[in-house]
């Protein structure tokens, strides 16, 4: 599903163009699709990529809104699962959000397979939409040690066949005027490499040369001459010493071009040849919200600057339609780079021993350099025993700043490496080759979901039974927040808890005994809603977790825990000692409880119970009759 304007089609509009202006119609389609989108948006920020059998995976979660970019969510569950290769969960929890993140956990079995997992996550109010907008980041299991930075992974490409393809800047190509063509060359396999050479023309005269980036791609500029036809020859012997042709430039159409090196603004210029006449609607888009736009002819050659300054940093496409509102040409941009917010860590100690401490100074600044409000989450991370550089490492400013197809098409090694070390000529390159596509001049209409209105940020409680038995009303008990909070049941002996009803710090819940003791004998049972549909779907969501051998050097993981030159090597010795043979135990439950403290209970103090549950009451023994919460929190555990 694309998230900008691509997906124009007429029946889809519903109503006559001619009874709206353009901008009507583009901001009606632009809040249709908003609403068929959920608006949080989930980052995972994990302690490190690369686990042992056993270990915890904790985290830290941050939701913001989609449009706006602004930390903040309806939403009070976030259900967090972990999945193996084959789609399977190995574990799940459900977490209570406040103030729009949330904490939390995930345990790695002992017995579990090595290999590569990842880590699903979503909000409640995200089961209402498509799976494709859950959060899905890839993780690594396997003996800490044993893994040599991505290595293992490797795969020989020397016989990988590579292609060369030139892309055309907004998807267009068109004869006596001068044009943009991005270009990038990878292997049969998906990996990137460098190309270089001469840009001839049919007859072999040289025309231009080209050369890839320090990334891969590359851009080369001329203007194609009507009858003539274009081809690149690399000089690479990777290439097969042959000529790659370069696209056929049409004789009518319309050209796009965008400059986005200037701080503050953007400049737009647009060509046509043999458009005469014509009308053009000009748009800038940015998460779905119209910031720019414009009814144009192309008579002569059309520029706009749009300032930029009061729009926050992220990913915008501009686009040109023709007066039939079908696209034409496209062009993604990324806005205001240099006004990310910007983190500078200082380390008092760059080099120290283990076992001693080391003090982190962190600070926020705006691209000014004054200092703003934050909330952090930092993570250190053993570049040898927790980090796998086979994978990349999410991070928030990738996630939630630039479109999500576009990332998902950046080679591994971009991303392992991260576009927040890319500089603004490198990520508008990136974007012309990887965020690159081609119109035609019908699209076919976007199949639009209904949005469910489900609520699953409650529990059902029920206390089936004789209706003489059952009881009234349900009482609630927070130990967190210390209130009492009484449900009426109704007449199908059921009540929902809402979760946004407790009080904020809330994590467990416990279910009081009723007054009347006859009352407590009909069991109360607790469910959680869930959309298993949504789940299972989410689950099968592709995650990149296999990758090639990485393109930059790390730490090894093979890395000794020792240094040689601060050890003293000693002769083996041995070590005796009497073997305690362990307390066989004749109950089952006897082992359980055998640090458990004992006291007696006497006929007189549970002389009113009517069943077993009630002495257990007694004995404060409510996890034993109560289980709504792995780790007893009523926001920690989902039914999978």
């Amino acid at each position: 599903m694309k998230k900008s304007v691509f997906f124009l089609f007429l029946s889809f509009l519903g109503f006559s163009l001619y009874s709206q202006n353009h901008n009507e119609i583009i901001s009606g389609l632009l809040t249709r699709i908003s609403e068929k989108q959920p608006a949080d948006q989930i980052f995972i920020h994990t302690d490190r990529n690369l686990y042992n059998t056993g270990d915890t995976i904790r985290f830290q979660a941050f939701i913001r809104d989609r449009q706006t970019g602004v930390i903040e969510t309806p939403s009070i569950s976030l259900f967090v699962l972990l999945l193996n290769s084959d789609h399977v969960t190995i574990d799940s929890a459900r977490f209570r959000i406040s103030y729009s993140t949330a904490s939390g956990w995930l345990k790695i079995p002992e017995i579990t397979a090595l290999g590569n997992y990842s880590i699903l996550a979503y909000t409640s109010d995200q089961m209402n939409y498509s799976p494709e907008f859950a959060f899905k980041t890839p993780i690594r299991i396997d003996k800490i040690g044993s893994v040599h930075s991505g290595t293992d992974s490797l795969i020989v490409q020397s016989q990988s066949a590579s292609d060369l393809r030139f892309l055309p800047e907004g998807g267009t190509y068109i004869y006596g005027i001068r044009q943009r063509l991005a270009f990038n060359a990878v292997t049969s396999t998906g990996k990137s490499v460098k190309a270089s050479g001469d840009i001839v023309n049919q007859d072999g005269k040289k025309i231009t040369d080209f050369k890839s980036g320090p990334y891969g791609p590359g851009v080369v500029e001329f203007t194609p001459i009507q009858g003539e036809t274009y081809y690149a020859k690399p000089v690479e012997a990777e290439f097969g010493n042959i000529s790659w042709p370069l696209p056929d430039p049409e004789k009518s159409g319309v050209s796009l071009r965008v400059n986005n090196t200037r701080s503050g603004s953007v400049d737009i210029a647009v060509s046509g040849n043999g458009t005469g006449g014509k009308d053009y609607f000009l748009t800038v888009t940015m998460n779905n919200i119209l910031i720019f736009s414009k009814d144009i002819k192309l008579d002569t050659l059309f520029s706009a600057r749009i300032k930029t300054a009061e729009i926050p940093a992220g990913t915008a496409f501009v686009t040109l339609y023709d007066n039939e509102l079908n696209p034409v040409a496209e062009r993604m941009i990324f806005l205001n780079a240099d006004r990310k917010m910007k983190v500078q860590i200082g380390v008092s100690k760059p080099s120290t021993r283990p076992g001693s401490e080391t003090e982190l100074t962190i600070n926020t600044t705006d691209e000014k350099g004054n200092n703003i409000s934050s909330i952090i989450s930092v993570s250190a991370i053993d570049s040898s025993l927790g980090f796998y550089n086979g994978i990349p490492y999410s991070d928030i400013e990738s996630l939630f700043l630039f479109d999500n197809e576009f990332y998902n098409n950046l080679p591994q090694s971009i991303r392992c490496t991260g576009l927040k070390n890319a500089d603004n000529k490198t990520i508008d390159l990136l974007m012309m080759t990887y965020g690159w596509r081609k119109y035609t001049l019908k699209e076919t209409a976007m199949v639009m979901q209904e949005k469910r209105k489900d609520n699953f940020d409650h529990l059902k409680i029920s206390n089936p039974g004789k209706d003489k038995k059952g009881r009234e009303v349900i009482n609630i008990l927070s130990p967190e927040g210390g209130e009492i909070l009484t449900l009426r049941l109704n007449e199908n002996m059921e009540t929902l808890l809402p979760f946004d009803s407790l009080d904020v710090m809330a994590r467990q819940i416990m279910i009081l005994p009723d007054d009347d003791p006859a009352r407590n004998s009909n069991p109360v049972n607790i469910e959680f809603p869930e959309n298993r549909e949504y789940a299972d779907s989410a689950k099968l969501m592709k995650t990149d977790s296999s990758y090639f051998e990485p393109e930059f050097v790390y730490a090894g993981n093979e890395t000794s825990l020792f240094n040689p030159d601060s050890s003293i090597m000693i002769d083996a010795v041995t070590i005796k000692g009497t073997r305690t043979k362990p307390t066989e135990y004749v109950d089952k439950n006897a082992q359980q409880f055998k640090y458990a403290g004992a006291y007696t209970l006497y006929s007189k103090d549970f002389e009113f119970a009517q069943t077993f549950e009630d002495i257990l009451y007694k004995l404060n023994a409510f996890s034993e009759l109560i289980n709504v919460k792995r780790n007893s929190s009523a926001y920690n555990s989902i039914n999978d």
